[in-house]
């Protein structure tokens, strides 16, 4: 007896043994496990702060400029022009005039609420949140704005052209007839005729101006427009009778587009369907999201606090030789976890989609763009993720190194 208790090893207390009744294949399964469930909590969280956050896009599209790129790049390229006139084609503006004021029709505040609004309806709908994809813009802010800008047009066009003295009444109406039309149709005059009317020319040349009016405006005008052709001044008659026949213009412009959109409420969805655009992925991801986070992250999460309880808690050897097993599960889950992601960046690029060839150049490139920036801050992200429970685990197994050593050379003195 004397001779076992002096062969038996000598314990501190910190090197209690555990249960040990469990089977050895109990604590490799939890160590598998444990590193199962880090990697698959720290990918759900990476995906949570990046591919379900609004912060995340909105952060991908201000790195890359987006708007600015949208209103200088985009909307300006030659091959953007067809869906611009499509889709302003009513505005009594020149195209040209259309495109230098953009930002104007469709303010950089607006397009941004616009944007954040959509990635709000997206990511609801991937995260189960809502049962149908529905993406609505609401484009009233761009129909009142119409209007404006009209009027805005109208103003500097009459404030800048130049009268030049016509030879005889008759060319005068003519030269005003044709500026009239100029007007109604969102051109600017080449010159406004001028001329000293008598009462009679006055009265012939109102009627040529107030006869394109409305009926409902013709008479509360008349008497501003007669009062200024005899003085001469054509700018100011024009400029009284213009809103009324650029308001006419803007009105149907603002209705084609109330009408396509729905009385300003534009449904998306239906539109890229009949563009044959698949939506079959976005469908696939809302299943495979909803699993992961409604069923799968739970239960690694149950299943990594048991397996680490077991580890920690139970089985043979010391208190912190069980703990530096935990550490060891923590940093094989992150290092699997950092792994995992740099393959996916690695893998992102031939996934991408590839450029549309209807789409303009310039639009194709803000698109690559956004890709690659986006597939690099994923990976960034998903690194750092990694990083925690790696260097949570290396600290572990570092501490209880540390704290073995100190208590053997305690023992030994």
């Amino acid at each position: 007896m004397a001779d076992a208790r002096e062969g038996s090893p000598q314990r501190t207390g910190g090197e209690r043994t555990g249960g040990g009744r469990l089977p050895r294949w109990t604590r490799a399964v939890a160590c598998v496990v444990a590193v199962l469930s880090v990697l698959v909590l720290a990918l759900a969280g990476a995906a949570r702060s990046t591919l379900l956050s609004r912060a995340f896009y909105q952060d991908v599209l201000d790195e890359q400029g987006a708007y600015e790129r949208l209103y200088d790049e985009v909307l300006v390229d030659p091959a953007s022009a067809r869906a611009l006139r499509d889709l302003l084609g009513r505005i009594p503006v020149p195209p040209a005039q259309v495109t230098s004021n953009l930002k104007n029709v469709l303010p950089p505040a607006t397009l941004r609420t616009l944007v954040d609004e959509q990635i709000g309806h997206v990511l609801a709908y991937l995260r189960g949140e809502d049962a149908v994809l529905a993406l609505t813009v609401d484009v009233t802010p761009v129909l009142t704005n119409i209007g404006s800008f009209a009027e805005i047009y109208l103003g500097d066009l009459v404030a800048s052209v130049q009268g030049k003295p016509a030879p005889d009444f008759p060319a005068f109406v003519q030269g005003l007839s044709g500026a009239l039309e100029d007007i109604a149709a969102g051109r600017r005059p080449d010159a406004l005729p001028e001329l000293h009317l008598d009462e009679s020319s006055a009265k012939s040349a109102a009627d040529t101006l107030v006869g394109a009016l409305p009926e409902s405006a013709r008479h509360s005008l008349r008497p501003q427009v007669e009062a200024a052709l005899a003085t001469g001044d054509v700018a100011s008659a024009l400029a009284a009778v213009g809103p009324h026949l650029l308001g006419e213009q803007s009105g149907r412009s603002s209705a084609d587009l109330a009408a396509i959109t729905d009385g300003g409420h534009w449904k998306i969805v239906p539109d890229l369907e009949a563009a044959g655009v698949d939506l079959g992925t976005v469908r696939t991801a809302r299943s495979f999201t909803r699993l992961v986070l409604g069923v799968v992250q739970p239960v690694a999460l149950l299943l990594g606090l048991a397996a680490t309880a077991l580890l920690a808690f139970t089985g043979p050897g010391t208190r912190t030789a069980r703990l530096r097993t935990v550490g060891y599960a923590l940093a094989v889950g992150g290092a699997l976890t950092a792994a995992v992601c740099l393959l996916a960046r690695s893998a992102a690029d031939d996934l991408m989609a590839e450029p549309a060839p209807g789409w303009p150049p310039s639009l194709n490139r803000l698109v690559d763009d956004l890709q690659h920036a986006a597939a690099d801050s994923l990976g960034t992200v998903g690194l750092v993720t990694a990083a925690v429970p790696f260097l949570a685990g290396l600290l572990l197994v570092g501490g209880t190194l540390l704290y073995d050593r100190f208590a053997a050379r305690r023992t030994e003195g």
